[in-house]
């Protein structure tokens, strides 16, 4: 693996899963010009442990002042890249996803040797009011227009034409609008067969999990925001389609009521402009 390479890793409250993919990859050994660690205001002796570990100045750590959401704290990270680092290129990591010793020269090659501007594990195509996951088997990347950031790989000189993650979304669909913005300034992504990287997910949890309630709550907020932001014709047919189905798909929850009004109050929100921290996910209330 080459030097010239820079990884990004996002936590918040997970110390245990975080343990378990830093010791593993302080096995193999990697090569790399910047280690960021993202700590975004964990309270569960999660900071204890990365300054520990950290003894020896062999990452940066950041530190932030609150939990910003993943987009803002990952922006941080690159933005810190952009001024520190002359590393080519970016690969994000998750803390509840288990890579494996060949993960970065997997991605790298697949980069290097494409026409890609970014490889992901995992993605699909939008088409309007539904999502066509990418089915690849090979480590040939094919083309996509989502791609997510676990386990992935970027241009670094991308960020300077197309921005940083949205900064103020808090939680749900900054992945989604920063995907667009690629496609929209001609920039390419691409899927390549996970054999690499193993993808816990546990912030999502179970389809009607207590997570799930704010999720959707964040998810119809900036779903509406991105609407705004890029209305078209086909963007708010998608839209209406995709939200209208989930609603319809809460009519199957026990505390379906409940989910379906945070649902809706998100997309009022979306429609009243507000953003960042708006829901506590921990109490469910509101917090301005």
């Amino acid at each position: 693996m080459e030097a010239n390479v820079a990884f990004v890793l996002v936590t918040y409250n997970r110390l245990e899963s975080l343990q378990r993919v830093l010791g593993a990859i302080e096995g193999y050994g990697w090569q790399y010009d910047r280690f960021v660690i993202v700590d975004n205001c964990s309270t569960d002796g999660t900071s204890a442990y990365l300054q520990e570990l950290n003894k020896n100045q062999t990452f940066q750590l950041i530190t932030t002042e609150r939990n910003l959401g993943h987009g803002a704290a990952l922006g941080r990270a690159f933005a810190f890249l952009q001024e520190q680092s002359a590393a080519e290129w970016y690969i994000t990591l998750e803390d509840d996803s288990i890579p494996d010793n060949r993960m970065p020269d997997i991605l790298l090659h697949a980069l290097t040797q494409s026409a890609f501007d970014f490889i992901s594990p995992a993605g699909y195509f939008v088409n309007t009011g539904k999502r066509v996951f990418v089915v690849n088997e090979s480590d040939t990347p094919v083309e996509a227009q989502f791609g997510i950031f676990d386990g992935s790989i970027l241009k670094a000189s991308m960020l300077k034409q197309i921005g940083l993650p949205e900064q103020n979304w808090f939680m749900m669909f900054d992945d989604y609008e920063f995907c667009y913005r690629m496609i929209q300034k001609g920039f390419r992504i691409g899927v390549i067969r996970n054999d690499f990287h193993t993808i816990l997910h546990h912030g999502g949890g179970e389809r009607f999990s207590k997570a799930s309630i704010w999720r959707g709550y964040y998810h119809a907020r900036n779903h509406t925001l991105f609407l705004k932001k890029y209305f078209s014709l086909p963007i708010l047919a998608d839209y209406l389609l995709i939200q209208g189905k989930t609603l319809v798909g809460l009519l199957a929850a026990p505390d379906r009521f409940r989910r379906i009004g945070l649902r809706l109050k998100g997309m009022l929100h979306g429609w009243m402009g507000k953003e960042g921290f708006t829901l506590d996910p921990g109490s469910l209330r509101f917090v301005r």
